[in-house]
């Protein structure tokens, strides 16, 4: 995943990637509302669009809290991938907002999820965007073949995969 100047990477086998500003540790970023998380899950026959996985994700919020507002608005566009964007304004213990920014891919649905202050909201959506735009989804392939290299990396898409 692409990182911007003053963002570190941190991974976590719970999630794919985790981004958050430099000089702040994971626990600060996370309780100061300035970090993004993304992962990837596969589609079934239980989540076999982009629109279900929001579904899901919409109704388990709103178990959460029953206040809670859940709206989506213009994003980004990506080539041949169909991209969503939430905005959850979950409950006051949640201590800020979450954005959520799914990408449909051919096997799959790759989302990033944004946890802001309302003070910085509009530069981290920004970032949060920027994430989503430049981020490149691979397939890895293993081989148990000893004689065979090991993995195999290669480009995801609608387009190419």
């Amino acid at each position: 995943m692409p990182t911007r100047m003053g963002y570190d990477t941190r991974y976590d086998p719970n999630m794919s990637v985790m981004l958050y500003p430099l000089g702040l540790s994971f626990d600060q970023a996370f309780e100061q509302r300035s970090f993004i998380y993304g992962n990837f899950l596969d589609k079934s026959d239980a989540m076999p669009t982009i629109e279900a996985l929001a579904a899901m994700q919409d109704s388990h919020i709103r178990k959460l809290s029953a206040s809670a507002t859940v709206e989506y608005i213009p994003t980004i566009t990506r080539e041949n991938e169909k991209a969503l964007l939430r905005r959850a304004n979950v409950s006051e213990a949640y201590k800020g907002l979450e954005y959520t920014l799914l990408i449909d891919l051919d096997k799959g649905v790759l989302f990033f999820v944004l946890l802001t202050s309302t003070d910085h909201e509009t530069d981290n959506l920004r970032i949060l965007e920027w994430v989503a735009q430049e981020c490149v989804p691979l397939r890895i392939t293993y081989s148990s073949d000893p004689s065979a290299d090991n993995q195999t990396i290669q480009p995801t898409s609608k387009a190419g995969g």
